[in-house]
């Protein structure tokens, strides 16, 4: 135990560690909300001959749970496409990056580099 550091720098890897485990938890959860979801419709008739969803699972399980993986994975597909069809993403990144300073500082000297280099090139055209 003696040879972790505790410094800012240990700490914001934890903590990035810790988001990046809430984010497959997230998967997890999203997952599990399709299921429970499927069991609240477990009691209505699927089937002709009044077979309930809860025995169409048991009977056909190995069939019904790849379909339900395969269902989840086209869903989470569609929507992530949906973000970033609509941007949101990127907007959240924008927003983001104005709160963090080193961001902004960066921006701040490529603002400052582009009217160096603009006023560069003016000089160079009265030379010329």
């Amino acid at each position: 135990m003696s040879s972790i550091k505790l410094n800012k720098r240990s700490l914001i890897r934890w903590k990035v560690y810790i988001d990046r485990a809430r984010m497959y938890i997230g998967y997890i959860q999203f997952f599990m909300i399709g299921i429970i979801f499927l069991e609240r419709f477990y009691d209505i008739p699927v089937t002709d001959g009044g077979m309930t969803l809860e025995e169409f699972v048991n009977e056909y399980v190995w069939v019904v749970l790849p379909a339900f993986f395969l269902l989840f994975i086209l869903s989470s597909l569609i929507i992530g496409f949906l973000d970033t069809r609509f941007g949101l993403r990127e907007e959240e990144m924008r927003n983001a990056s104005t709160s963090n300073p080193v961001l902004r500082e960066i921006q701040a000297d490529l603002k400052d580099m582009k009217s160096e280099l603009a006023e560069i090139k003016e000089s160079m055209k009265l030379k010329s």
